[in-house]
């Protein structure tokens, strides 16, 4: 997948993907699933196969850095 085939996201607090489902529905191409919950990361591979999944705490600062060079932001 390319980042040009459409608007993209990257779902934090991903749980099992229905944010991911909404957003897919409406167009947009779904780039990493994240979540410190492994079994619900493992549900959501299900649901998206296309989408990476990143189990990690988004409340650590180190987390927030890598997640900008994900994407070079």
């Amino acid at each position: 997948m390319a980042f040009d085939d459409g608007p993209s996201f990257i779902d934090l607090f991903s749980g099992c993907g229905g944010l991911s489902n909404g957003f897919s529905q409406a167009g947009f191409v779904g780039v990493a699933a994240v979540d410190n919950w492994d079994d619900a990361l493992e549900t959501h591979s299900l649901n998206h196969p296309s989408m990476s999944s990143i189990s990690m705490d988004l409340g650590s600062k180190s987390s927030i850095a890598s997640l900008k060079a994900f994407r070079g932001i």
